[in-house]
């Protein structure tokens, strides 16, 4: 495609450098458990009921799995993500802050990800 567009616009000088923005975080989380059963515990903890979808996303998480901090993707009480109509309900946003601090509870006992 890049040389088709180049023999169509003599005048310009085209490259294309393709690069992973970032990976999937699935083999970082494999290969620790205890993180998942943290977060699951969080969510009991919370009483939110623990559903499993994989999804695209999480650049930020999967950059930090990457250098060795296993992060994955956890309920922040968000709806209609990327739209105008994004938002996040109040109960929504005090169960998610009740995640985040049983996930910092949870985290501070553990010696160990293995």
């Amino acid at each position: 495609m890049t040389r088709k567009l180049a023999e169509e616009e003599s005048r310009a000088d085209i490259s294309l450098t393709i690069k992973d923005s970032y990976e999937n975080m699935r083999p970082y989380l494999e290969k620790t458990p205890k993180v998942m059963e943290i977060v699951r515990e969080a969510y009991r903890q919370a009483g939110i009921p623990i559903s499993e979808e994989p999804i695209r996303g999480g650049t930020d998480g999967a950059r930090l799995s990457v250098r060795g901090l296993p992060c994955p993707n956890v309920f922040t009480g968000g709806l209609n993500y990327h739209s105008v109509y994004e938002c996040i309900p109040i109960p929504s946003l005090e169960a998610a802050a009740e995640v985040a601090l049983s996930l910092v509870k949870l985290s501070a006992e553990v010696k160990t990800l293995k």
